[in-house]
């Protein structure tokens, strides 16, 4: 599948330019005429697929995984829906860690998650059909199994479509469920921030703060590549078992670029200052570089990004 993958993402590479100068690393990501191309050796991605639980509904584990049942004795069996047969917090293999899941009762997926600090993190992301969503390459061999699906703000927040364009701030509450399934919710920029000081071991009150070293240690140790250099991002360590992936992004009208390069995550806090009411915060990490950015997308809610979502 790895092949197909790196064929897939061949035929989808896109022209674009992008710069890893700090202002980039904040948010700015440009699109112009130099050629993208993320497709990477077979060994670079971890494809996902299904999971052996007795749904068979789960796109985004690992053909190789081990589930393993969880011997805690407040892991409960659901006997409904999707779910019918799921013991939460059963274990499998991610990025060569166990982890535990749990399943989402809306489609039946499972998502592993990992406790960093005082929070709990989903480990992947989110992979939930909305319309409008779209996979890397426009559905081109499901990449949405390798890296979840891309959503623009509007969806990501459960919003209506014009708040895309406008001013919507009094619709944001506080752990803003949005997307996420029950009981999870859209990471604000005071959950990437505490993240992020956790992980680099720095205090302080600056928002949306900006790591100068969290990204190497917040990164998956696989399916990063610098696409200016051909050369794999080898130097992550994925300390904490977050285990973020270069998903890309793609524009309103469909052109993905970034994938294996760079990731961007949403943020529910908006960018409210004037003139820039249509504005919002994201999250971004870069092949090549440690950096784990807090920054701007100004004009932007309109393309569309990944999703993590964080537990309440």
């Amino acid at each position: 599948m790895a092949k197909n993958i790196s064929l897939a993402v061949a035929v989808v590479a896109m022209v674009f330019t992008f710069s890893c100068s700090s202002g980039d690393e904040d948010g700015g990501i440009s699109s112009s005429s130099d050629s993208d191309n993320p497709s990477s050796s077979s060994g670079d991605v971890e494809q996902s697929s299904s999971s052996s639980s007795s749904d068979g509904d789960n796109p985004s584990s690992s053909s190789s995984d081990v589930e393993q049942n969880s011997s805690s004795s407040s892991s409960a069996v659901s006997s409904n829906g999707l779910c019918a047969g799921f013991a939460d917090r059963t274990k499998r293999e991610h990025h060569g860690k166990m982890k535990e899941q749990f399943c989402d009762e809306r489609d039946g997926q499972k998502y592993v998650y990992v406790t960093i600090n005082t929070q709990i993190w989903m480990a992947e992301n989110l992979n939930y059909e909305v319309e409008g969503s779209m996979c890397y390459g426009n559905q081109i061999l499901n990449l949405c199994a390798v890296w979840g699906r891309l959503y623009d703000w509007s969806m990501v927040m459960d919003l209506p479509s014009s708040c895309n364009t406008s001013a919507c701030s009094n619709e944001i509450q506080s752990k803003h469920q949005g997307i996420c399934p029950s009981g999870w919710h859209i990471p604000s920029d005071e959950d990437w921030d505490k993240l992020y000081r956790y992980v680099d071991g720095t205090s302080g009150t600056e928002s949306p703060y900006r790591s100068e070293t969290a990204g190497k240690d917040l990164k998956a140790t696989s399916d990063w590549l610098n696409n200016s250099t051909g050369v794999p991002d080898n130097g992550n360590t994925d300390k904490y078992g977050f285990s973020a992936l270069a998903g890309g992004y793609s524009s309103p009208g469909g052109f993905t670029l970034g994938a294996q390069e760079y990731g961007v995550w949403w943020s529910a806090s908006k960018y409210e200052e004037p003139p820039y009411y249509d504005g919002t915060y994201a999250r971004n990490m870069f092949a090549g570089s440690d950096i784990a950015g807090g920054g701007t997308s100004i004009s932007d809610k309109s393309s569309l990004q990944s999703v993590r979502c964080v537990k309440d």
